[in-house]
């Protein structure tokens, strides 16, 4: 289970806090919507975490557990930068700040971070979206990033392309007409 908003994570908590590890699948309704979600699979991570407790922990605050996120990102030393855009009253940026991940950690971070691993592990958008409570693939793909490793796999993906079409055009003997000079 990945991509809850803050809310939906302590009602879940407060459930197995109550039923405790026992629970193949959850059922809830989001906080936010109201969208009921019934029988969400809880995949072998999630069941490995929570059978660790006894009873499963509080969460914290949403200001606490943003703290706590940014001591974590502090203690793995999370110094890579990123450039952060500053927008006026209108939304045009206005400019840009360099900031490093760890200042940046939070629970809204973890939620993007959620979708973005979903489709890096190809996992249908449909899906994703179902665990992350989006109803728009547009208001979703917000949280999808494209990162490096997703141009580097795309780049594999299109030198493929290429290098099949080379060895196609040099087995027939044809002359690729957009190689020639004019």
């Amino acid at each position: 289970m990945g991509g809850l908003r803050y809310g939906d994570l302590v009602s879940l908590a407060a459930m197995l806090r109550k039923y405790g590890a026992g629970l193949g699948t959850l059922t809830f309704f989001e906080a936010k919507t109201g969208n009921q979600h019934t029988d969400v699979p809880l995949n072998d991570l999630a069941k490995n975490i929570i059978s660790k407790y006894e009873k499963f922990p509080l969460v914290p605050s949403n200001f606490r557990m943003n703290q706590n996120l940014k001591t974590i990102g502090r203690l793995l030393n999370w110094n890579v930068p990123k450039i952060i855009p500053t927008y006026n009253a209108y939304g045009q940026i206005t400019g840009k700040k360099i900031t490093e991940l760890k200042d940046l950690v939070s629970t809204k971070l973890m939620r993007k971070t959620s979708a973005t691993i979903d489709g890096l592990l190809n996992i249908e958008p449909m899906v994703s979206m179902k665990r992350s409570g989006h109803k728009s693939l547009s208001s979703y793909m917000r949280y999808r990033d494209v990162n490096k490793e997703s141009f580097e796999l795309s780049n594999q993906k299109w030198n493929s392309v290429f290098e099949t079409k080379q060895t196609s055009t040099k087995q027939t003997g044809l002359v690729d007409q957009s190689s020639k000079d004019t």
